[in-house]
């Protein structure tokens, strides 16, 4: 952190404010996170700085509660730089909890377009082995260039994979590819606490609730200090009805994002149904 702040010392620039919102986040200060997206946003020029900064800025505010600021931010990221395919995605998620299912899937769908445009060869290859269902195939061929690929460039490599499955899993009939793609991944680089979460949630979606704890309990043990993982094991073993067992993640959510209402909402209601009445009205 030092470092970042001596360099936004001699060289004020929107991209070490970006970097430096990053680390804030990570260490559970959204707040100052999205002050510095919104200092950025003042002093940038370049129009991939001001989306990727407006981008960034829909995460944080959805951290900080504020999802109508995250929606306005996406489709400012969009308007600044119409090539975000994660701008596309993420903001037709809030439109599709929203019920706006046919603009969500129109925006779903050029995500996809847009991420299969900028894609490598290699990607290609994998995503047209998903469309036809060449599961054995795909897994063959991210394993053999995962093993081509350089120890230092591997886990950027895998991350790039996992939001193209995240993508694909938003996209319709994407579901099952995405859930192959994140297996593959996971078999190939199991360290990944990202594509254990991702593909909980995408195991979630499709009912399958048992190996969705599994993935979830692994996802927690790789990223014990990661709000998402803690507060969706917390909801899943209480929607088992696993009460007692979904408190401590509930508590640790609170703990890492402490403006995040939904995680004091189930905190409350897990106090109740185990009788711990005094803790449940603090």
């Amino acid at each position: 952190m030092v470092f970042f702040t001596r360099a936004e010392e001699l060289n004020p620039n929107p991209s070490v404010k970006i970097m430096m919102a990053h680390i804030f986040l990570a260490r559970g200060n959204p707040t100052t996170a999205v002050q510095l997206l919104e200092k950025a946003l003042e002093t940038a020029t370049s129009p991939q700085v001001r989306g990727n900064a407006l981008f960034n800025l829909r995460n944080f505010y959805k951290d900080v509660g504020d999802q109508a600021k995250a929606k306005v931010n996406f489709a400012m990221a969009i308007k600044e730089d119409d090539t975000n395919d994660q701008a596309y995605m993420l903001l037709g998620n809030i439109l599709k909890d929203e019920g706006q299912e046919v603009e969500a899937k129109a925006l779903h769908a050029r995500a996809l377009e847009l991420l299969e445009s900028k894609a490598t060869e290699d990607v290609r290859a994998i995503l047209a082995l998903l469309r036809v269902g060449k599961y054995t195939e795909m897994r063959q061929l991210v394993l053999d260039v995962l093993k081509s690929t350089d120890d230092y460039f591997k886990d950027a490599y895998v991350g790039n994979l996992a939001n193209v499955a995240t993508t694909l899993r938003q996209s319709e009939d994407g579901i099952r590819p995405a859930i192959e793609l994140y297996q593959s991944l996971i078999e190939a680089h199991p360290n990944s606490g990202i594509t254990f979460l991702n593909l909980a949630i995408a195991l979630t979606q499709i009912g399958d609730l048992d190996n969705a704890t599994l993935a979830l309990e692994r996802a927690v043990s790789l990223l014990p200090d990661v709000f998402d993982a803690r507060i969706k094991y917390g909801q899943l073993l209480y929607a088992q009805n696993r009460i007692a067992d979904s408190i401590p993640h509930f508590e640790r959510a609170t703990q890492l994002q402490p403006t995040a209402a939904e995680s004091w909402a189930y905190l409350a209601d897990a106090y109740l149904d185990t009788h711990q009445f005094e803790k449940a009205i603090v």
